[in-house]
């Protein structure tokens, strides 16, 4: 499958999948009943220094089992086991995993974010709070098509949608832009992580899937 968003962490055991899962349910449901087909964008997770196989971290379980959400059939795998050069967007958890994905594939440039400047930059995207992004920032969408390419069109609108983001990029990145590890931390660590994700799906959510969530 090929991914159009790819979220890394270090193990894929406890951030990234966290993430992947509730992105892809909010994929799935700015898609509506056009997921029955498949989903019309495809989200995965990898890890830099990940083991093949590991199972997700509890803590992360149990946030997303509170989301509605499951994630006991995850199974991590690295970064080398995913086509990274696909990806439309890569949502990395730290400015060193920044640099691991830009090493080993450079072309990713310009694709590459990490998750807090992305929540800032798709914010400062948007429209007023409780409203899509405005109309004057998003590249129009509709009638996007598959133009010789083997795009589908949600995959092309994402693209159009991502274009915004080009003159929202800051400077060089600080301590402060990485999401810390969970790991070997107690549970109060993984739902502030839940916490976090959850306000930035909300965030990405009019921008990556072209949809407001209900009530907002």
């Amino acid at each position: 499958m090929r991914p159009d968003i790819v979220v890394v962490c270090t193990a894929n055991e406890a951030r990234s999948p966290l993430l992947h899962v509730r992105l892809q349910a909010q994929a799935d449901e700015a898609a509506g009943a056009d997921v029955t087909q498949g989903p019309a964008l495809a989200v995965v997770s990898a890890g830099t220094e990940a083991r093949f196989g590991a199972p997700a971290a509890p803590g992360s379980i149990e946030v997303a089992r509170r989301w509605g959400l499951d994630l006991t059939e995850h199974r991590a795998q690295p970064v080398a086991a995913v086509a990274m050069t696909e990806a439309a967007l890569v949502v990395v958890m730290t400015r060193r995993h920044a640099r691991d994905v830009l090493d080993r594939w450079p072309a990713l440039a310009g694709r590459v974010w990490p998750l807090r400047p992305l929540v800032t930059a798709a914010a400062s995207a948007a429209a007023p709070p409780g409203a899509t992004p405005s109309a004057d920032r998003v590249p129009d969408t509709a009638g996007a098509t598959d133009q010789g390419t083997d795009r589908s069109p949600s995959r092309l609108a994402l693209e159009q949608r991502l274009r915004i983001l080009d003159d929202l990029r800051t400077g060089r990145g600080r301590r402060r832009e990485d999401v810390p590890d969970p790991v070997r931390s107690g549970q109060d660590a993984y739902d502030a992580l839940g916490v976090e994700f959850d306000a930035a799906a909300h965030t990405l959510t009019p921008l990556l899937f072209g949809a407001a969530q209900p009530g907002q």
